[in-house]
């Protein structure tokens, strides 16, 4: 069954706009089942460039239903059909971002008709829904309303089935063209793989893990690598034989699960992310004038395996300041530099740290921040050491604790009837439940009872803290 879809919106962004109506013809290869169409009231005004091209204006919407009254009818009219429209992506994106504002993963398998015209009829100067029209003599009455265009395009797929194509040959085609699929993967292979959040696991002939990733979509994921036209990709479409997955509901989770997998497996092909020496380090020292100085400096794998052995032993994080190979003093560690840099400045901007004596800023004489009366002059002796060194005291306490928060996240579980707790202690993800939303509460008292461990390792506190800002 194909729901050919088509709407009408306040604007081209489905983060920012919304739908002024939808349409959605039902088709079941031969003929039309059903039709649905209606105006929706986005709650905002619509611009009059497009009430003026749509003829839909403010006043026709004052009385039409909200999108979440409809949304019941949208899911069950669709159930099990390939959601298909004229440049797909647009009316997909804007449905599904309407769905994700009332709390639901809306999800369906796509064509495009746009893609297959170009594919089907590539002598045409144009594949555009309106000169499509004008071409085949199709008959439409108000073109930019919803249900006019839904109906143009089922005539346009009609066209495109006339050449032979069923609906598994056409997901196919249109999201592996030009890509190196292995051979012996039919479209029932591909269509095995889940359009859910995960990591995945790529296996060659022996059995072997030769890369790990995530994706909030596995499928399309695997498609893009199939896509690629890179060297890795390249090796990957050589050596790749199967793929197997694990489904997490939480990206975040994927995150971290993805990290500890190519750690523990050390796939060929993920060779930038196994490295073995972890970045960087924030280290303090004492300059010949007494000065407590900050500079990120390199830091060992060794150094840091001894630091898990260590809160492995005693069950805590250890956040006192250890010691560098070089006799410099650690006060914490970084997977990159550029992250060491980000949480440096924030303790010079936080406690008014001079930049030339955090070797932030290079040269000699009075530092930028001072001609700005941000610093206080301890780059040209205007400020003594015992009084420059006490707030230095005060930001190691902040690089030391400022990521040292213990609370809890719920994020999407597996199924829309699961949540995922994640427990973060001490600024460390420290492990994972999946659980119904009925046993939340209890498990909030004492999460430790029921979490899953995850391996106390700095890159995950940098991944945690990324996703947190990013969210």
């Amino acid at each position: 069954m194909y729901a050919i879809f088509d709407i009408e919106t306040t604007g081209l962004r489905a983060g920012r706009d919304r739908i002024t109506e939808i349409a959605i013809v039902l088709f079941d290869g031969k003929q039309i089942t059903d039709r649905y169409s209606s105006l929706l009231n986005p709650g905002v005004r619509i611009p009059a460039g497009i009430s003026e091209m749509t003829g839909i204006t403010q006043d026709m919407l004052e009385e039409a239903p909200p999108f979440y009254e409809e949304a019941r009818r949208i899911v069950e009219l669709t159930e099990g059909a390939i959601f298909v429209a004229h440049n797909v992506r647009f009316d997909y994106s804007f449905v599904t971002a309407e769905f994700k504002r009332l709390g639901y993963s809306f999800r369906r398998k796509t064509l495009c008709t746009l893609k297959l015209m170009r594919k089907h009829f590539p002598e045409l100067p144009s594949h555009s829904l309106g000169n499509l029209i004008r071409h085949f003599g199709i008959p439409v009455q108000n073109r930019h309303r919803a249900l006019d265009d839904a109906l143009a395009a089922t005539e346009l797929l009609k066209l495109i089935l006339q050449k032979g194509d069923g609906p598994k040959d056409m997901l196919l085609r249109q999201h592996s063209k030009n890509s190196m699929l292995p051979s012996h993967w039919d479209s029932d292979y591909l269509h095995s793989l889940p359009e859910a959040c995960g990591v995945y696991y790529m296996q060659d002939a022996e059995g072997k893990t030769v890369y790990v990733g995530k994706s909030i979509n596995i499928r399309k994921r695997i498609m893009q690598h199939f896509n690629d036209k890179t060297v890795k990709a390249a090796r990957m479409q050589q050596m790749v034989h199967s793929v197997h997955w694990e489904i997490t509901g939480s990206e975040l989770l994927a995150l971290l699960l993805e990290s500890r997998e190519i750690k523990r497996l050390s796939p060929p092909l993920n060779r930038a992310q196994r490295r073995k020496v972890y970045a960087k380090a924030i280290h303090l020292y004492r300059d010949a004038q007494g000065y407590m100085c900050l500079q990120i400096t390199r830091l060992e794998m060794s150094q840091m395996a001894q630091k898990q052995s260590n809160s492995t032993e005693t069950g805590t994080k250890d956040t006192s300041i250890r010691q560098h190979p070089d006799g410099l003093q650690i006060v914490a560690e970084f997977a990159r530099s550029s992250d060491a840099k980000r949480f440096l400045q924030r303790a010079i901007d936080k406690y008014g740290l001079c930049p030339r004596l955090c070797q932030v800023e290079k040269g000699i004489g009075p530092c930028f921040h001072y001609q700005l009366k941000k610093c206080r002059g301890a780059c040209c002796g205007k400020e003594s050491p015992e009084s420059y060194n006490a707030r230095v005291q005060q930001a190691l306490g902040y690089l030391a604790n400022e990521a040292e928060e213990t609370f809890t996240l719920i994020e999407p579980g597996r199924t829309e009837d699961e949540r995922c707790l994640l427990l973060v202690r001490k600024g460390y993800p420290a492990g994972y439940a999946y659980l119904n939303p009925e046993e939340i509460d209890e498990a909030l008292k004492q999460p430790e009872d029921y979490i899953k461990p995850l391996p106390l390792h700095p890159e995950n506190r940098r991944i945690l803290y990324r996703y947190l800002e990013r969210s």
